[in-house]
């Protein structure tokens, strides 16, 4: 059964946000992060990183998201990854989990996130159930969206450690309106799990430029 991430405004004690964007407010968010570092191809475990900023983007087939650690001074890093199913490379599903392992160290995770697994393809589902069961294993929350449809939908994701901040989009959902989890993101996905600990958020930014565009400013969210 399908769950909203509406569900997740009951929570009080927040580890991360999840701010979910439109192409726009995609676009703006990059500009925010300095090292512009990206996850990008060819998509397999040798371009897994850990950093305090970094994105990656159009992920389909592919399992992308990461695991937040706290470093010794007590900020916020990601080990993002983006991984394609279909890439001999990602077949060893272990190495991909020892090469996570030696990114994360001897900090501690606290949280992590995954997108992917499109449920028409199976390598895609396996390598995301694999990275899922690893996650449980390590003991910590994990924020799921699982399971895109049969077309060109994709994930982009930007993390900001400054602001222990997650910014998703769906590349085929582009506009933002207070129905957009309901009628618009949860259509889209076949599983949603919010973690207890996550907070989930439409982008305020986004939400106003569209409003202006439309010249309906005055729209409750």
């Amino acid at each position: 059964m399908k769950t909203s991430p509406i569900s997740s405004y009951s929570q009080i004690n927040f580890t991360s946000t999840i701010k979910w964007t439109n192409g726009y407010g995609f676009q703006k968010e990059l500009e925010k992060l300095s090292s512009k570092l990206l996850v990008d191809e060819p998509f397999t475990r040798k371009e897994i990183v850990r950093a305090k900023e970094v994105y990656t983007k159009d992920a389909r087939i592919c399992t992308t998201g990461g695991i937040v650690v706290k470093n010794k001074k007590g900020e916020h890093e990601i080990v993002m990854f983006h991984l394609d199913p279909e890439d001999i490379k990602n077949l060893n599903h272990k190495r991909i989990i020892r090469t996570i392992l030696k990114k994360i160290g001897k900090d501690k995770p606290i949280n992590a996130f995954l997108f992917g697994g499109k449920m028409m393809n199976a390598f895609s589902v396996k390598l995301f159930d694999c990275l899922e069961s690893f996650i449980q294993k390590l003991g910590i929350p994990c924020t799921e969206f699982k399971g895109t449809p049969w077309d060109n939908s994709g994930f982009d994701l930007a993390f900001n450690g400054a602001e222990n901040e997650l910014t998703a989009r769906l590349t085929t959902v582009n506009f933002l309106d207070k129905d957009f989890f309901e009628k618009r993101l949860v259509p889209k996905v076949e599983k949603i799990v919010i973690s207890p600990t996550d907070k989930v958020i439409l982008d305020p930014l986004a939400l106003l430029q569209e409003h202006w565009d439309t010249g309906k400013l005055n729209i409750a969210v």
